[in-house]
């Protein structure tokens, strides 16, 4: 059963859902930032993913496989990296900074990012 209430009433709850994930992909963003400069490749990736299955269903085919592949080579190299090959941590990094790029680039294709506008006046 479908509730058809009021127009008004349905838009404010959609706004409000909307809204509520858009404010959680924003913490996440920032956790997954700060733990990337703090060094924590591992949980700035799984911080990531986290942003990532919030928009999962969003996804076109083409960038589902994208993201997977770039998820399968993190994880690839976390177990090489847990053996103590050197190669895989500076691998890590780079697929992990190729990872949030492209998911920053999804975000901003479907909506999720707010647009720089221009300010039209000026100050001085």
């Amino acid at each position: 059963m479908v509730y058809d209430g009021p127009p008004e009433v349905v838009d404010q709850s959609a706004w409000n859902l909307s809204q509520a994930d858009i404010l959680l992909m924003s913490e996440l963003w920032r956790k997954a930032t700060t733990e990337s400069l703090h060094g924590d490749a591992v949980s700035c990736y799984y911080t990531s993913k986290e942003i990532r299955l919030l928009i999962h269903t969003d996804l076109k085919r083409a960038e589902d496989r994208i993201l997977d592949d770039l998820e399968k080579n993190i994880q690839e190299d976390m177990v090489k990296a847990a053996g103590g090959d050197r190669i895989s941590k500076n691998r890590i990094g780079n697929n992990l900074i190729k990872y949030r790029k492209y998911i920053r680039e999804v975000l901003g294709k479907y909506g999720y990012l707010m647009t720089k506008k221009e300010d039209s006046s000026k100050l001085y």
